[in-house]
């Protein structure tokens, strides 16, 4: 934990560079295996410059350009929560399986489970850690 302290609190030169660094940080904290981080525009309404680790190289466009406009009631619920939370405390993950952001996005590129991570710093900024295989869900909550 004192890592992503760490990482957050040190200058950056961007928002991509920190949430860069503290993906990576926040990966080797729970062990996870992909991040992908966006950060969020009260102007415009939507995610943008988005970053991703160990993703393929247009996960973070075809977020953009679609899937962050389906299900806007549940991504209005998390930005409304700054915070952890297991993506199944969100939505079930029998729901989530069956979506279409899992189905074409996520399943493709190994998501099995999740944490979103919603941070206000001056701007919000959306991260999340995904993990291939089941991770222990208790050591995040403990640590956050």
């Amino acid at each position: 934990m004192s890592k992503v302290i760490e990482v957050i609190s040190d200058t950056h030169t961007s928002s991509a560079e920190l949430r860069q660094k503290a993906g990576r940080a926040m990966l080797d904290l729970v062990g996870g295996d992909m991040c992908a981080s966006y950060e969020w525009s009260p102007v415009s309404k939507e995610f943008k410059d988005g970053i991703s680790i160990n993703m393929s190289a247009n996960h973070v466009d075809r977020y953009l350009s679609h899937f962050q406009y389906r299900n806007s009631e549940r991504m209005q619920y998390v930005l409304g929560r700054p915070g952890a939370r297991l993506v199944s405390d969100v939505i079930s993950h029998d729901d989530l399986q069956n979506s279409e952001i899992y189905t074409e996005l996520l399943r493709p590129e190994g998501h099995k489970f999740g944490i979103n991570l919603t941070v206000l710093m001056g701007r919000l900024i959306w991260q999340t850690c995904a993990f291939g295989a089941l991770a222990d869900p208790v050591i995040f909550r403990k640590v956050m």
